[in-house]
């Protein structure tokens, strides 16, 4: 089963006699955990099957009681996943869960999530521009060769280029269908905040504090954001995984007036 999606319970009862049926129709409790959104028929037919229609709110075993008559049908340990290949002890679930509810990100259509696939240029900007807040009135000015009228990425880097989180380089191009590394995703995330460009050479056990991103790590290691291991992988592509939960921690961050994540 899957959080968000509509399910029914199906109960069939059979040589009921009058007065089971009674006692049933007028004292019967519908006990779910995991849900909180479900709804009860408002009277029950025994003549055909009674259908109990639920929709789970979070990830977890799902228990159901239905007690009838003084007769209770059970239906133990049901695995309710956020996305069909994520497991409910994912150690990413929290953000992606908390990213999918803000209408940030999604899955595919055959509900899976693809956590370890990489993440391009063009699929960062779109999650940046639904996290940093903006009017985005100074639309069409970005001046890149390598983004067509009407590709579906397009006005998310417009957006990205109207409030300061991306620029065409020196050859005129934005990189769209190229994979986003954690330095370039970080520096796009910390485009409001208001970085030291001046950075301690304490840090130069984790990275190289001469670096055009090194004030981002700086940043991001004292507000908890990311860890040094972190700043040394972050040279890499990000998964989709990764992005989830470093666009997470920033949020939490960022919601807390900028902060130190806990």
């Amino acid at each position: 089963m899957l959080v968000g999606q509509e399910y029914e319970i199906k109960i069939t009862v059979y040589n009921l006699d009058n007065e089971f049926a009674s006692s049933a129709s007028n004292n019967y409790k519908f006990r779910p955990t995991l849900l909180g959104d479900y709804s009860l028929p408002r009277e029950l037919d025994f003549s055909r099957d009674v259908v109990f229609p639920f929709t789970p709110k979070e990830t977890g075993d799902l228990d159901i009681n239905i007690e009838m008559g003084g007769i209770t049908a059970a239906v133990k340990n049901i695995e309710v996943k956020l996305f069909t290949d994520l497991s409910v002890n994912d150690k990413d679930l929290k953000a992606i869960s908390y990213l999918k509810n803000k209408g940030i990100i999604s899955g595919y259509g055959d509900n899976t999530y693809k956590p370890e696939n990489l993440v391009t240029r063009g699929e960062a900007v779109k999650i940046l521009t639904s996290v940093l807040p903006g009017d985005y009135a100074d639309l069409g000015n970005i001046a890149c060769n390598d983004l067509p009228t009407d590709a579906w990425y397009r006005e998310y880097f417009e957006k990205a280029y109207d409030i300061g989180a991306v620029s065409p380089s020196d050859f005129g191009a934005c990189r769209p269908l190229d994979q986003v590394n954690g330095y370039e995703y970080l520096k796009m995330l910390m485009t409001k905040v208001d970085v030291d460009p001046k950075v301690d050479n304490v840090y130069s056990e984790y990275f190289d504090v001469d670096t055009w991103y090194a004030p981002y790590l700086q940043e991001a290691l004292e507000r908890n954001v990311i860890t040094s291991q972190d700043a040394v992988d972050y040279a890499q592509p990000l998964s989709r995984r990764e992005v989830a939960e470093l666009t997470y921690r920033f949020l939490q961050v960022a919601e807390s007036n900028y902060d130190v994540f806990s």
